[in-house]
């Protein structure tokens, strides 16, 4: 789907005078690396990208070093090994109190657990889609937004309005699957 995204591009905004912004997911850099740039930019936000400068990243990419593992897929994986490990490494009368007050660094940055929610938090980034080297596209993380608090308290807010309805389904944002 986003191969046929990108490749329709050129006909939906010919002049590419209009903004486009895409789903996290539609920039996932597995598949932009096999995706010909389609002539104009693409903006999204991403909670991780290759490129991003720490520790935690440069470790995740040499430990899945293998071309199309290293990816925002693994990276939750990553994480959930890293929650797991940390919550279950002390006694298990501790263990709920432990989940609720977790805190990490990972490839993504500086993660914690949602004390309220338990929902984990992390940076998310501005990025763009730009030409590589070869033509293909390529993500680039422009920054880190860092006042995205009124629109996490926001999102909360439905969780909590709408969570409980049986009209609440799930919508596929992934086109990054195969067409």
């Amino acid at each position: 789907m986003a191969m046929d995204f990108y490749g329709s591009l050129g006909e939906i905004n010919p002049d590419g005078k209009a903004a486009v912004f895409g789903s996290p997911f539609m920039i996932e850099e597995v598949w932009l690396d096999k995706i010909p740039y389609p002539g104009q930019k693409i903006t999204a936000v991403s909670s991780w990208a290759r490129s991003l400068e720490n520790p935690e990243n440069e470790e995740f990419k040499q430990v899945l070093s293998k071309p199309g593992k290293a990816n925002v897929f693994s990276v939750i994986a990553w994480e959930a090994g890293i929650l797991l490990s940390s919550v279950i490494s002390g006694p298990v009368e501790s263990v709920i109190d432990s989940w609720s007050s977790c805190e990490f660094n990972s490839p993504r940055g500086h993660v914690r657990m949602n004390p309220d929610t338990h929902y984990l938090e992390s940076p998310v980034y501005q990025c763009e889609v730009t030409e590589s080297e070869n033509g293909f596209c390529k993500l680039e993380v422009i920054s880190e937004i860092s006042s995205a608090n009124e629109e996490r308290e926001q999102l909360l807010k439905e969780i909590k309005t709408y969570g409980d309805q049986t009209t609440n389904s799930w919508h596929n944002a992934y086109p990054c699957l195969e067409s």
